[in-house]
């Protein structure tokens, strides 16, 4: 364990190097894609899948790349929940500024709220802007009614929710390699490693701290207007019914579907 730690410090020293000298986009070609790719030749005719908590999906897309989802739970009313397998972007919870109606007190003006309702995040996700996430470059007209209306239509889990659905293992999650290359995080961030995500929840011992999962599965409490923590959506799904055409719905081969 000891000489493993050594060979990954070792290795990270040496990106960091080839960094300086290259610049970080140079360091970032030397890792294969994680680009999902719909391969005709193992596609099968449009086949009834019944989705079960564990399973992996391909549905929607962002910057311009299809977007891996896990199932984690088919709710009673037969919605079903799912989690972008991995970070799809960094930005903050909610924008620091005088300009937010929300912001009535000096450290939310400077820090952003921690309030999940009103927050800069929150509208984004909700958003068919062309900006916004749920854009029509992103989801199809089809996509976009398989997604529930129940309550927000994405939206990022609480410390409450994620703690009944995912392990601490599971809690560590990647973030895409586009993702990193369009971070603001000063620091150099190794693709493959975990990185830090928002939750909607907040400690509520002050209004400008909101609950994050940190790279190696904890909680913390960051300022919400960090523009470095990740994004990892949620949205419920109509149906645990749905048609596939490629997978077998494990992480590797998830199932492909639409609308």
């Amino acid at each position: 364990m000891k000489r493993k730690i050594v060979i990954v410090a070792a290795v990270g020293v040496v990106l960091l190097y080839l960094a300086m000298l290259f610049g970080r986009d140079f360091v970032y070609s030397l890792f294969a894609s994680d680009v999902l790719t719909y391969d005709t030749e193992k596609a099968y005719a449009a086949e009834e899948i019944n989705l079960l908590v564990g399973d992996y999906i391909v549905f929607g897309s962002f910057n311009a790349e299809p977007i891996k989802w896990r199932v984690l739970n088919i709710e009673e009313d037969g919605t079903v929940l799912i989690q972008s397998d991995k970070i799809l972007c960094f930005m903050a919870f909610d924008e620091e500024g005088s300009q937010q109606s929300h912001h009535v007190t000096d450290d939310t003006r400077k820090l952003g709220s921690s309030d999940w309702n009103n927050s800069s995040l929150r509208a984004w996700l909700n958003s068919d802007e062309n900006d916004g996430f749920l854009s029509s470059t992103n989801f199809t007209d089809a996509e976009e009614r398989f997604i529930s209306e129940n309550g927000d239509k994405v939206f990022i889990l609480s410390k409450g929710e994620i703690k009944k659905h995912l392990d601490s293992k599971e809690l560590v999650k990647t973030a895409t390699k586009t993702a990193i290359l369009e971070s603001q995080s000063a620091y150099y961030i190794l693709p493959g490693s975990g990185v830090w995500y928002w939750l909607s929840s907040n400690p509520g011992d002050n209004n400008t701290g909101v609950h994050t999962v940190t790279s190696a599965g904890g909680f913390y409490k960051s300022p919400a207007f960090d523009v470095t923590i990740g994004v990892c959506p949620a949205m419920h799904l109509v149906s645990s019914n749905v048609l596939s055409t490629l997978g077998d719905g494990s992480s590797e081969n998830p199932y492909w579907i639409g609308g």
